[in-house]
């Protein structure tokens, strides 16, 4: 199970924060995994909130060699280009957030600093609390 929220100021920057648990996580590991592993034909692409009943989603897309990542803000949705490299960097940071017993969460910056930040939270806050925190 997993909510997605946006938070329009989230320590001077927009932030999105994704609320996990163990199998989301490995849900998005192997995500993650594929687009590493992926040829540069045919990439994974994946969403992440498509569900969700804020109506917030995040297309994650696999970027060419030259393109940096970064998250894209349109409307209601968001675009996630992510590098070969980051997309390893991260499938690790998930493994430590899942192997973690104690409630945690873990940043998944880009490589632009004015980009809104992903913030993957495993047992911080009930669905209430996270929900009060978004913006619709």
């Amino acid at each position: 199970m997993s909510i997605l929220v946006h938070i329009q100021s989230y320590q001077d920057r927009e932030a999105l924060v994704l609320a996990c648990d163990d199998s989301a996580l490995e849900w998005l590991c192997r995500k993650f995994g594929l687009l590493v592993q992926s040829d540069s034909g045919n990439p994974p692409d994946f969403v992440l909130g498509d569900r969700c009943e804020q109506g917030i989603a995040i297309s994650v897309k696999l970027t060419d060699g030259s393109t940096p990542s970064r998250i894209i803000h349109q409307g209601d949705r968001f675009i996630f280009y992510l590098s070969r490299d980051d997309a390893q960097r991260f499938q690790g940071l998930v493994k430590g957030l899942k192997a973690c017993r104690i409630p945690s969460h873990q940043y998944l910056e880009s490589d632009d600093p004015l980009s809104p930040v992903l913030i993957l939270s495993k047992g911080e806050y009930d669905d209430g609390t996270l929900r009060s925190m978004g913006t619709q």
